[in-house]
């Protein structure tokens, strides 16, 4: 029976995020989290992307986030959930590589792909060894961007 509650809490929880409301979410399984037991993985991490997400407790958030990808690695659902975590904390690289590692374990993962398409995609560094910020790769990079735009408004 209690195997049964969980699994129906993380699908109501899931509900609300797949409307974007953590806030929602997190009403969903407070009562949960504050008990003193062990809990699932996903669940952990839902609970710690509405931290970030509907109480801007950011770093605290991407915290648990991490704890529950360690505990389930292969989870795509965690991969998303610490991905919004990041983007909470506008750290757009790091979200990208959540998102992306997720992608590689599950490719049809719907809320992951559309949090990739909000993002945009960014292209990779001109010169790979150097950081995105330095400014060779910027020049090239803003050069690049100008020549594909050329190029787009020809055809």
């Amino acid at each position: 029976m209690e195997k049964e509650s969980l699994t129906r809490l993380k699908e109501r929880a899931w509900e609300e995020i797949a409307r974007g409301d953590y806030s929602g979410a997190l009403a969903v399984i407070r009562l949960q989290m504050q008990k003193r037991v062990k809990q699932p993985p996903e669940l952990v991490g839902i609970y710690g992307c509405c931290q970030a997400m509907a109480l801007d407790k950011r770093r605290e958030g991407i915290d648990i986030c991490k704890q529950a990808l360690k505990a389930s690695p292969k989870n795509a659902n965690l991969h998303f959930l610490l991905g919004v975590a990041y983007m909470s904390a506008e750290l757009r690289g790091r979200a990208v590589e959540s998102f992306q590692e997720g992608l590689e374990i599950d490719p049809n993962h719907s809320l992951i792909q559309k949090a990739m398409r909000e993002l945009g995609n960014r292209q990779k560094r001109p010169i790979p060894f150097l950081p995105r910020s330095h400014p060779f790769n910027v020049a090239i990079g803003r050069k690049l961007y100008e020549r594909r735009l050329q190029k787009q408004k020809r055809a």
